[in-house]
């Protein structure tokens, strides 16, 4: 592949079980906020976790992926590689070899995992309305993101064909109005804004857990996304910027190596 291929090293020297792992993702003029908020959690759970493994990002991972999803992983084993692409897979294989977070969930915790994932999907369908739906803002950010190194005019082709494909098998989100979209994820901030334990800066009173890591992603993508709707709302609950904030700096803080191929 021509260019240059961004590489980030995220070896530590806990557990080994992901040694030679590859997190793959697209680049950042490639991704949408849907992208980035996917990408950030499982980056995050897996640096809770201390899990090995490198970041490579490409232009094309979402047609490298099985589910044509940014991001997946390759995990190296005896015979074969493991591919896993989403939060919930990764963290399930990550849990069964025994070095993940949820073991250390109380049963107090556990019960709030069904509250959290139905505030979360809030987040997720406000971020899928304007990446796709909402047409001023599919047009000065979706559409180049998607159309980026695409000549024309495939650059506005393909596009507009992927949002016509999102809308025929989101109808019931097409039809949504704007307010009510907006209703419910301020909805969900607030909600969320009252869960999180403010000692531990989790949503777990145990420490923290995988939803930490998803509600991260989330909150991350929207304040970095540029799209006003949703990132003027959350200024409004400084405890959640301050989960943000601490998770970024205690997660995050590391280097960057550039390969060129």
């Amino acid at each position: 592949m021509d260019g240059l291929v961004t590489c980030h090293d995220y070896f530590t020297t806990a557990s080994g079980i992901g040694e030679d792992a590859v997190l793959y993702k697209l680049s950042e003029e490639r991704s949408t906020v849907v992208d980035n908020a996917r990408c950030l959690a499982v980056q995050c759970y897996l640096n809770m976790c201390q899990f090995r493994y490198k970041l490579m990002e490409y232009g094309n991972v979402d047609h490298m992926s099985q589910s044509r999803m940014s991001p997946f992983i390759a995990i190296p084993t005896d015979h074969s590689n493991i591919l896993l692409s989403s939060f919930e897979a990764i963290v399930g294989y990550v849990e069964a070899q025994g070095a993940g977070l949820a073991s250390s969930l109380e049963s107090s915790d556990r019960a709030r995992v069904t509250t959290m994932a139905s505030l979360i999907n809030n987040l997720v369908v406000a971020e899928q309305y304007y990446t796709w739906i909402h047409y001023e803002t599919y047009k000065k950010g979706t559409l180049s993101s998607v159309g980026y190194d695409k000549v024309w005019p495939l650059s506005f082709i393909i596009p507009t064909l992927d949002r016509m494909g999102f809308i025929w098998n989101n109808f019931s989100l097409y039809r949504m109005k704007e307010s009510e979209v907006i209703d419910d994820y301020q909805q969900s901030l607030w909600s969320l804004s009252q869960l999180l334990v403010h000692d531990s800066n989790s949503f777990s009173s145990s420490g923290k857990c995988p939803l930490d890591a998803l509600v991260y992603g989330h909150l991350e993508a929207i304040r970095s996304s540029g799209i006003i709707q949703l990132s003027i709302p959350l200024q409004d609950y400084p405890n959640l910027l301050e989960f943000t904030d601490i998770i970024k700096r205690d997660r995050f803080n590391v280097g960057m190596l550039v390969i060129e191929e």
